[in-house]
């Protein structure tokens, strides 16, 4: 349950109150809500906000294609 409010926490804190009730949702629905693929869906959005953010921190310039 902690994962599941530390998930919610970071992505849509006005939602919280969807875990307030354990029976609300089946396990196979939490399974489907909190589940494999939408860890993964979260780390691949993570992995991209953190590349766009060195692309700024860098000026859009990679450090590689600047020449001599």
């Amino acid at each position: 349950m902690n994962r599941r409010k530390n998930i919610l926490l970071q992505t849509a804190p006005d939602f919280l109150n969807l875990l307030s009730d354990p029976t609300m949702f089946s396990n196979r629905e939490m399974s489907r809500l909190f589940g494999v693929h939408f860890l993964n869906a979260m780390a691949k959005e993570a992995d991209e906000e953190n590349k766009i953010a060195k692309v700024r921190r860098t000026g859009g310039h990679s450090q590689s294609s600047r020449r001599p």
